[in-house]
């Protein structure tokens, strides 16, 4: 039996998200929070990650092509100029979205979530995640003066 994530979930993976926005762009917040039934198609750029153990499903990181080349030039792998799908963009979010889930997995741990984390699958083709039994999916929006990162979480606890 599953029941939906609490604001404990949402918070493991926000806080560090922010952090590192405002390390590398000095400034974010939170946007517009949406419930839906399932997954959008991603934004151009985006990185999926699924996530086992007492937390089941996936997270789904998307990224505006302009947050795109700001944080893969400023994580030192890219440039202002490059191109969102390129391999050198898409690794280096795929690198943020580990660190995001990597600096999680301590808060999750503390409030009783023992996790594994298969490793981040940036991609630059639109879809949509693994069907989540039709269950909610929490859209939570960052807003940047670099463009906006929206973190979309298909969870659900297995306890």
């Amino acid at each position: 039996m599953t029941k939906p994530i609490g604001a404990d979930v949402v918070n493991a993976f926000l806080v560090p998200a922010l952090e590192l926005l405002r390390t590398h762009l000095r400034e974010s917040r939170i946007g517009p929070l949406t419930v839906t039934d399932e997954l959008p198609p991603t934004a151009q750029v985006s990185v999926d990650m699924i996530v086992h153990g007492n937390l089941e499903g996936p997270v789904r990181w998307s990224f505006d092509d302009r947050i795109a080349r700001v944080l893969a030039n400023a994580v030192g792998l890219g440039s202002a100029s490059v191109d969102p799908g390129s391999p050198e963009c898409l690794d280096a979010l795929g690198e943020i979205a580990n660190t995001i889930a990597g600096n999680a997995t301590g808060p999750l741990l503390e409030a009783g979530y023992r996790v594994e984390l298969v490793p981040p699958t940036p991609t630059a083709v639109s879809g949509v995640l693994p069907a989540v039994e039709s269950d909610k999916v929490l859209h939570v929006t960052l807003l940047t003066p670099a463009g906006d990162m929206k973190m979309s979480f298909g969870l659900r606890v297995s306890r």
